[in-house]
């Protein structure tokens, strides 16, 4: 299978992974929302994040790995990415979000176990009993 961006480029796993990292098509998924692409690599049953911005200018798109782990990531139709952390808390694991042009994750009050992205700056999230919640 071969993934390809909106424009019909196809897609390359980063090229220089973390030690202890590995990648390959069966544990890593894609999710896109305006261009941007958050690509995940499994380590240790956890997701590693990527971010394929667009290039600018003609440039070529790079690859650039984004801070933290995660159990499930979703992004809003706005660019928002949306994370399962790792850390356990009451309703499944830490939610968490990073906002297009930020660097570093918001904490969403609350757990969950599943999450995927909305409409502009809104997710939708499981928790650990089956329950479903709006972010908004």
């Amino acid at each position: 299978m071969t993934l390809v961006d909106n424009e019909g480029t196809p897609l390359q796993a980063p090229q220089k992974l973390p030690a202890g990292v590995r990648f390959s098509a069966h544990d890593g998924f894609v999710t896109m929302a305006n261009g941007d692409v958050v690509w995940t690599a499994s380590v240790n049953g956890n997701l590693t994040l990527f971010r394929l911005p667009k290039g600018g200018g003609g440039a070529p798109a790079r690859w650039i790995q984004v801070p933290g782990l995660a159990k499930d990531i979703g992004v809003s139709s706005d660019g928002t990415a949306w994370i399962i952390g790792t850390d356990a808390v009451p309703g499944g694991f830490r939610i968490r979000r990073m906002a297009p042009g930020e660097t570093n994750w918001t904490t969403i009050p609350d757990g969950a176990v599943s999450v995927s992205g909305g409409g502009t700056n809104t997710a939708w999230v499981v928790n650990d009993k089956g329950a479903i919640f709006k972010w908004q």
